[in-house]
């Protein structure tokens, strides 16, 4: 899922934590000694580490060793502390980063995915992918699994200090907590594991009753279905509440259970240290340890049990960023391709079939005809005869499953990208962006790149560049969110002038007037009569107004050209 640069800053968190690690167990076991020569004051000339130092430093008295040694302490917890909140810094700022870089990557790959898999997949579940279910995987599965990375080390290393003083007490409290640790994750496991497929599955039909909602605003109104999809979102709000309610819930339960098994295994630990014989003397030092490590033990095993929990919980958040952001786009997408391809005589389709994924019947069976350069055709036939079918596959958005189109006598399967370049599209719904009228027409094209000498050639082809002129702002005209405030055939117009924006040979329109009025369509038809003879056009329709100038009809039925 990483490059390798992100695996090598991984890496080097990773060892940033274990050195955090390090340095906490040290503080416990500093705490020891220091707790000690407190309460004995001859602690340091019985301990010849302690006495090397206090001979080294030309020490007078042991209160003045006391004094140095609380002072050194006080500069090593600081540092700690300082090292830590570098190595949180580092750590989430790799986090984001790598957040970023991956719904970049995700977004773009399923912009770069073929046709056929956005036919097939609801663009809610996209949308969830790339804004919830990224941010899921990376603060609720990666952190997590740094955090038990780190605080496994802590627990080691703490644990490793408690045998080595206390082996007796320290044992004891090991087999509480391990064993009540995993009893409890044994317990929620199932469970969170279920709510965690629920709550994605959830967030996906949120996003697309919203989707449903908004988008259908219009007939919504009309019909007075407001209250239906309203329930329908609320429907699936509630039950998304609910999961994260658990989800809340059981983040907070590790603490508690925690806190109870901690303070048990501290207070087992002095009942082990007393039945082991243990002096009133030295159990100050022991009690200071294990209180010590107690308190830094239980903030780590809190952050482990629930670390697990939370990785449980969101479990399907990284199967989906990991299946997802693996996702290899077609060769077409990735380029590779030849440079150019010509086209200068005519396009063939020659026993061109396809079905679409799931269906019982092929959409187009055995598809045969051929389109001379500069001819005007027209696709007629009644609805599901095959008619965009056969418009997509000269696109390059879908594949035959058999058969070829070719091109001058090339197959354009081999060279997707540079047949595109010869084509312009205008479908029956033509989306527009919420943006101005120079970019709905560029579309998709960077402001610094765009010709204006271009877009107003385009208008004027669609017969739009008089309207455009009246308009106070002009190109820079905001056309609404769907292009609200244009008309029907205004709306049209402007996919057809951003079809013919790069100038193309080819110009496919897709039912491209049967939403308008019949004098709006006469308009655009006169549009399109125009291009006639300069362009090559395939023109799919029902009116035989539309197409009564075509040089070519072609007569679909049930996936088969008729006539």
């Amino acid at each position: 899922m990483f490059d390798g640069g992100a695996r090598g800053r991984l890496l080097a968190i990773l060892l940033l934590n274990l050195g955090a690690a390090m340095l906490e167990a040290l503080s416990a076991g500093l705490v020891v000694p220091f707790i000690a020569m407190l309460g004995n004051p001859d602690y340091v000339y019985s301990q010849p580490a302690l006495n090397r130092v206090y001979a080294t430093l030309s020490m007078t008295s042991p209160a003045q060793f006391q004094i140095a040694a609380a002072l050194a302490l006080l500069l090593f917890f600081v540092a700690k502390n300082g090292y830590l909140a570098m190595t949180t810094s580092v750590q989430y700022g790799f986090i984001y980063r790598e957040m970023s870089r991956m719904s970049e990557r995700m977004f773009s790959r399923y912009l770069h995915l073929p046709y056929g898999f956005h036919i097939q997949t609801n663009s809610a579940v996209l949308i969830r992918n790339v804004s919830n279910e990224v941010l899921m995987f990376f603060t609720n599965v990666l952190v997590p699994a740094l955090t038990l990375f780190a605080e496994i080390t802590v627990v080691i290393a703490l644990l490793v200090l408690l045998l080595w003083f206390a082996p007796l007490p320290a044992l004891l409290a090991l087999a509480l907590l391990g064993g009540l640790t995993i009893a409890f994750h044994l317990v929620v496991r199932r469970k969170v594991s279920r709510y965690g497929l629920m709550q994605q599955a959830e967030q996906s039909e949120r996003i697309k009753s919203i989707n449903q909602g908004l988008g259908g605003i219009k007939e919504i109104k009309v019909l007075g279905r407001e209250d239906y999809f309203a329930q329908a979102f609320a429907r699936h709000e509630r039950i998304f509440a609910e999961v994260t309610r658990y989800a809340m819930v059981l983040n907070q339960m590790p603490r508690l259970f925690m806190e109870t098994v901690a303070y048990s295994a501290l207070f087992l630990g002095v009942v082990g240290v007393l039945f082991s014989g243990g002096q009133t003397a030295t159990l100050l030092p022991m009690l200071a340890l294990f209180a010590v490590a107690a308190v830094r033990l239980l903030p780590s095993a809190n952050r482990i049990l629930g670390s697990v929990t939370r990785i449980s919980y969101y479990r399907p958040s990284l199967d989906v960023v990991s299946a997802d952001a693996l996702l290899e786009p077609s060769a077409q997408a990735e380029g590779g391709q030849p440079a150019s391809i010509r086209f200068e005589r005519e396009i063939a389709l020659r026993g061109v079939h396809y079905t679409y994924p799931g269906a019982a019947a092929p959409a187009l069976q055995g598809a045969e005809l051929v389109i001379p350069k500069g001819a005007s055709v027209a696709l007629t036939g009644p609805s599901g005869a095959g008619k965009t079918t056969l418009a997509d596959i000269i696109l390059g958005l879908l594949q035959p499953g058999s058969g070829q189109v070719l091109v001058d006598g090339v197959d354009v399967r081999d060279s997707i990208h540079a047949w595109q370049r010869h084509l312009g599209y205008v479908p029956q719904t033509i989306y527009l962006s919420d943006d101005s009228i120079r970019r709905n027409v560029a579309f998709g094209i960077p402001d610094a790149q765009i010709d204006d000498r271009r877009i107003w050639s385009a208008l004027a082809l669609a017969q739009l560049k008089p309207h455009v002129e009246a308009l106070p702002d002009g190109l820079d005209a905001v056309v609404g969110e769907r292009g609200i405030s244009l008309s029907g055939g205004q709306r049209q117009r402007v996919g057809i002038a951003r079809a013919l924006y790069h100038d193309p040979d080819v110009l496919i329109l897709d039912e491209a007037t049967s939403a308008l009025d019949a004098e709006t369509e006469r308009e655009i038809a006169l549009s399109i009569d125009s291009l006639m003879g300069h362009k090559t056009l395939i023109i799919i329709a029902h009116r035989l107004a539309t197409i009564e100038k075509c040089s070519l009809k072609f007569h679909l039925d049930n996936g088969e050209i008729v006539s």
